[in-house]
């Protein structure tokens, strides 16, 4: 066993901190039960200044240094070593790596495989049933398996051999059980169960009114009378009145319950669950008298749930609006709390809730209730007729020297009725006024028309950035040390620096030691000129993990032969001073201008071909062979949509447009595509032999297929075979889908976006209609088609489409200056009719769907939807991600959802970034993981929100009609990128089957207008061809695929004109979708990229778009990942406050230490296995919500983990 303990020079410096020490502390290997895999045992020990951080190897987690906590590492695969490296969290200057062989082989464990499985199920609500159906599955073929079921006191009361099947169903009384499973070899499971249908309990409680606001009940406050219901499952069971403030529900079944009280008058809850006595506390959670969710244990005792009521703080709320050109508006404000009579007083110098004959501006109010409080609002009323508007737009602002360019602002009108007049907020009335301007400063222009109609628009200056440009990139020695990147000292600006592993400094010059991209932005006092530049720092690094690759068709036919250097260097790229010799039979030199790893030429001799790769530290040659070209034809031939599904061309069959069409080698089993024109018509040119070919359609499209498919044989000679081929239609029913693309978003600037519909089905699509949902910070819309609006949604009417028929819809929007720069702003599309064509036959028709979040500024409220006919045939279970961490390490499991049932979740708004993912009905029509998000609710600590974690994971439900796209607001940006979604948590890791959704962006930032855009994308052997689908894309284009896999967009006739003339109108964007190839494992990797060329102008190649399929999940917020060597459980689980610990195989000791922690990890209760005694734990003093159970040994390692929910 080798292990390796080394420093890592984290801070761009020889010497680590004399502040800061730490060493890894190997404790041991041990195989993983599969045989496959290895894990490290380790402790830190140091003296940093915060905490330390693993890397991924280390799963990510952070600790406390000095804890004697021994610690695992992720799964390592066998014979590969592991690296584990640690870095202080606040000082990267320090930092140290361990590095282990691990053992030579590992055995699988004999037990590897098998399980144990118990469902219950039971009439609930029925207080006379005292029994219940489980069903037991064994999980394993070692048989004979025997089940044995003991009762707690260990008696048996059932117990059954399996000789060849694996599922045992019986009716079991109450009470509390062990089942136990042991296989042919002796392997054990066992699962501990409580099984209680029938008893019932009491629950009560009390309504009065906290009048000296503590949260607790005094003995002097008097009562409140209110209406209280009693919920389960969304369902009002019971309703009740209190008398003198108290209530009764009797003869109530166990279960998960909540309860709602009527909210009284001019009251609010008061604090929750305040203090460890559940007898005179609040128990409302939600301001809409709503406890959460809480267990009642079917043992005849009474559960008590209290409402306690305040008065609230006084609030107000303002609306209004104008009804259109040249009319006045009206402001109305309204006390949403506080304690009447309100007093309102206007900036305008009016009182009174309302005040009219308003012009478009900003208006303020002031509201005092009878006790003296006081609240404030404002409101900004602009007309709401979106057939005259105005956008200001910014040219010119660098201001970093004295031949800087001057701002100016020029307001571009649309509609309404000439001549404008405008009116500044700085006092000038030109169309265009010219700075100085004060960076960060709101300008507000308002426009009016010869009718009197007014339009007010604001923006906020930015000064445009000066470009430093360095002489990069930086070489760091072979040898390591550090190389020095400075840049001029200029009187009156602060220069702050970032870079690699969280990097950051301040001053006019870096020492930097790591590979990467150094940023530098310089600001002088009052913020008008802004400087920045890029150095890349690289160097010190081999070439011995170089890989020639040929692209996927190397055969010729017509195409130049392709060679291609891979690099697998953590760096994800090539050092920056590599250099490519290509070469030939018999080392003849290849040109290639651009010297770099990729290469393309036209000869047809065989030989050996290859590239000399150097750079300032190593020099490699790598080769490859290259047989003679084959000889080649040309298919071509035609898609026919085929109605009487008999594989022939009838009356009636039509051309399918945009249809993949695959064409495999019956004996080698090479595969090209090829994909159809507008008229159904594709071609590609391909080796002689016998193919067979068949179109790809959708599997949700009503189509079959021919079997068997069209074989072909090309002979030879240059000949041109045609080959027709059909998607049998099974039934006739139109296929709606929509897609959203988004080009850029910039903040104060007038922005476009791109809805395309299409009908995939074999009839019209009768009265189609789309409504699209926009981001409330997406104002002043406007779009190509018309439409109908309420409020953020607009509604088009499309009529009938016939199919394959398709449209784009523009849209039009400004994105308001309000909006926070990073933040996500998201777009929705709808299509109906929406009902699918040929839903799988095995689905019971439940459909789960979760909608946008809503935000009231206390909540965030998810809503999970049964949206099918029919009730869900499993439990509806789902994670809440935020911030990119789930918040618990399982899923949180419910009941299922009845049919058109509703399940709220509901998080307190307080800017983070929440995701909720559900699971899905078996086979139903959408996604297996229907997804939403919210962003922006609330704020932090700081005063802002999270963002940046809106695409770390698939959104929407996945249904062919429902299309979702969010993208972040910038400043600058590459103008030319390809961007696949989602685009990954930990990085880019994606889970496997996610489908990608790619983004290739264009903007023409020459000096003349570009005639004709193509772009070039070379598919990637990780995706899987046969399921791309061309999705919605900024201007019409035709495509090709040939058969190296080379997709082809092109525009003729763009007519893009330059950035410099019109911002917005010179991008564009081509959107398509596909699946990864269903071979991936996790750990490989998917990378693309796109040329794009304007005109006859040398390609731009865009950055690479790189995904992982994940080795793990997303990561939890505790460390879920610790050794999990002893079996626990709890029960009954969810609990109301009592928890009894099982251990099933007697592996803790009475000195071993139990700890509860909450979802952050934080403890909140602890005690020795031996002082627990067997008896039951108290913990109703902790709120109600999701805990963890650890043990831990004698010398602190964590041996043990389960989660547990208290619910009230």
């Amino acid at each position: 066993m080798r292990y390796l303990l080394g420093l890592i020079l984290c801070c761009f410096s020889l010497a680590l901190s004399a502040q800061c020490e730490i060493t890894i502390n190997f404790q041991g290997v041990e195989c993983t039960p599969d045989g496959n895999n290895y894990v490290v045992f380790f402790d830190v020990e140091g003296t940093g200044d915060s905490l330390w951080c693993g890397s991924e190897a280390l799963r990510g987690v952070c600790g406390s240094y000095n804890t004697d906590e021994v610690l695992v590492s992720q799964p390592i695969p066998l014979g590969e070593e592991a690296m584990l490296v640690v870095t202080d969290e606040t000082n990267p200057n320090c930092g140290t790596q361990l590095i282990v062989d691990g053992p030579a082989e590992c055995q699988t464990d004999p037990c590897f495989g098998f399980g144990l499985e118990v469902f219950m199920s039971g009439d609930s609500t029925n207080c006379n049933d005292t029994s219940q159906v489980w069903t037991i599955n064994a999980i394993g073929e070692d048989y004979p398996i025997v089940i044995e079921i003991f009762n707690t006191n260990q008696t048996m009361i059932f117990t059954q051999t399996l000789e060849n099947t694996n599922v045992i169903t019986l009716n079991v009384p109450d009470g509390v059980y062990f089942v136990v499973a042991t296989s042919a070899n002796g392997c054990q499971q066992e699962v501990l169960l409580t099984s209680s249908s029938g008893a019932c309990a009491t629950i009560s409680g009390q309504s009065w009114r906290d009048q000296d606001d503590n949260g607790l009940q005094g003995p002097n406050e008097p009562p409140v009378e209110t209406a209280v219901q009693l919920i389960r499952n969304n369902n009002i069971i019971a309703t009740t009145v209190t008398v003198n403030g108290e209530y009764r529900f009797d003869n109530v079944p166990g279960g998960t319950y909540s309860v709602n009280f009527d909210v009284p008058d001019l009251l609010v809850p008061t604090a929750y669950q305040i203090g460890n006595d559940r007898a005179i506390d609040n128990d409302v959670f939600f301001l809409n008298g709503t406890t959460r969710l809480f267990t009642v244990d079917p043992n005849g005792n009474a559960t008590d749930i209290d409402a306690g009521w305040r008065i609230p703080a006084c609030d107000v709320e303002v609306s209004g609006s104008i009804g259109g050109c040249g009319q006045t508006g009206t402001v109305v404000a309204e006390a949403v709390s506080g304690i009447p009579p309100f007093v309102y007083e206007w900036s305008t110098g009016d009182t009174g809730s309302t005040i009219d004959g308003l012009s478009p501006g900003e208006y303020g109010v002031t509201m005092t209730d009878s006790e003296g409080c006081v609240s404030t609002e404002t409101i900004f009323l602009e007309v709401s007729d979106s057939t005259f508007f105005a956008d200001i737009v910014q040219t010119g602002g660098n201001n970093c020297s004295d031949a800087g360019e001057v701002a100016s602002f020029f307001v571009e009108v649309f509609g309404g009725t000439a001549p404008y007049a405008f009116l500044w907020n700085t006092g000038e009335t030109t169309q265009s006024i010219t700075g100085p301007f004060i960076a960060g400063e709101v300008y507000t222009v308002t426009v009016t028309d010869a009718n009197g109609c007014e339009f007010v628009d604001r923006t906020i200056f930015q000064p445009f950035v000066t470009e430093i440009t360095f002489f990069s990139p930086f070489f760091l020695p072979c040898d390591g040390g550090s190389v020095t990147i400075a840049v001029d000292s200029i009187q009156d600006f602060t220069f702050t620096w970032t870079g690699p592993q969280n990097f950051t400094a301040t001053g006019v010059s870096i020492e930097a030691s790591i590979p990467g991209n150094y940023f530098v932005e310089g600001t002088n006092s009052d913020g008008s000129c802004i400087i920045q530049g890029e150095a890349l720092v690289v160097g010190g690094q081999s070439l011995d993990d170089l890989e020639l690759f040929t692209f996927s068709d190397t055969l010729g036919c017509g195409f130049d032969r392709c060679l291609w250097v891979w690099t697998n260097n953590s760096n994800g790229g090539f050092p920056f001073d590599a250099n490519f010799q290509w070469f030939g039979p018999d080392g003849v030199e290849i040109p290639n201008n651009g010297q770099g790893p990729e290469i393309c030429f036209d000869s047809n001799e065989p030989g050996i071909y290859g590239v000399v790769v150097s750079n300032s530290c190593d020099t490699v040659t790598l080769t490859t062979f290259f047989e003679p070209n084959p000889e080649c034809d040309i298919l071509s031939g035609t898609v026919y949509i085929d109605y009487a599904a008999n594989c022939s061309f009838d009356a009636g069959d039509f051309p399918a447009p945009r249809v993949i069409v695959e064409i495999m080698d019956v004996i080698t089993g090479d595969t090209y595509f090829s994909i159809t024109d507008d008229s159904g018509q594709y071609s590609a040119e391909i080796p002689v032999g016998t193919y067979e070919v068949r179109p790809v359609s959708d599997p949700n499209q009503p189509f079959g297929s021919c079997e068997p498919p069209l074989e072909v044989t090309l002979s030879g000679g240059g000949a041109n075979v045609q080959a027709d081929v059909f998607l049998p239609a099974l039934v006739e029913c139109p296929m709606l889908t929509t897609s959203v693309s988004i080009p850029f978003l910039r903040r104060c600037f007038r922005n476009f976006a791109y809805v395309e519909y299409e009908n995939l089905g074999t009839a019209v699509a009768e009265d189609a209609e789309i409504t699209v949902e926009l981001d409330e910070f997406l104002v002043n819309i406007d779009a190509s088609q018309d439409f109908t609006q309420d409020g953020q949604t607009l509604t088009f009417q499309v009529g009938d489409l016939p199919p394959f028929s398709s449209g784009t819809i523009v849209l039009y929007f400004t994105v308001s200056c309000d909006a926070q720069l990073g933040q996500s702003h998201c777009i929705e599309a709808f299509i109906t009719p929406n009902d699918p064509c040929v839903p799988d036959e095995s689905w019971n028709g439940a459909l789960v769907n979760v909608n946008g979040a809503e935000c009231d500024g206390e909540e965030v409220t998810f809503a999970i939807r049964n949206v099918g006919d029919n009730p869900m045939s499993v439990p509806l279970s789902y994670i809440v991600v935020e911030d990119g961490i789930m918040m618990t390490p399982q899923p949180i499991i419910v009941e299922p959802l009845d049919a058109q049932g509703t399940f709220e979740v509901n998080l307190p708004s307080n800017g983070t970034t929440y995701q909720v993912i559900t699971n899905q009905e078996p086979n139903a029509p959408g996604s297996d993981t229907p997804t939403a998000l919210a962003e922006g609710c609330g704020t932090n600590a700081n005063g802002t929100f999270s963002t940046g974690f809106a695409n770390i994971i698939a959104l929407g439900n996945g249904l062919p009609s429902e299309a979702i796209a969010c993208r972040v607001n910038v400043g600058a940006y590459d103008p030319n990128d390809k961007l696949g979604y989602p685009l990954g948590f930990r990085g880019n890791n994606i889970e496997e089957g996610t489908r990608l959704t790619y983004n290739i962006r264009f903007q023409n930032t020459g000096t003349d207008t570009a005639f004709n855009v193509v772009i070039r994308d070379t598919i990637s052997e990780a995706l899987d061809l046969r399921t791309m689908k061309m999705e919605s894309a900024s201007h019409e284009y035709f495509v090709s695929i040939d058969t190296q896999r080379v997709v082809t967009f092109t525009f003729p006739n763009i007519m893009l004109p330059d950035s410099s003339v019109n911002l917005a109108g010179s991008q564009g964007v081509v959107s398509f979708s596909v699946n990864h190839n269903p071979d991936l494992i996790p750990g490989d990797e998917i990378t693309n990229r796109a040329g794009i060329y304007f005109d006859f102008n040398e390609p731009i190649i865009t950055n690479y778009s790189r995904h992982r399929i994940a080795k793990e999940g997303l990561p939890v917020s505790v460390r879920a990942e610790e050794a999990q060597q002893v079996t626990l459980m709890v029960y009954p689980n969810p609990t109301a406050g009592e928890i009894n610990i099982a251990v099933p195989n007697r592996e803790v000791r009475a000195g071993d230490l139990l700890t509860v922690t909450d979802i952050y990890g934080r403890p909140m209760a602890s005690m020795t296995y031996g002082a627990l005694a067997g008896n039951a734990w108290n913990l109703e003093h902790l709120p109600a919500g999701y805990y963890l159970l650890l043990v831990a040994d004698a010398s602190g390692v964590t041996r043990g983990r389960t989660g547990f929910v208290i619910s009230r």
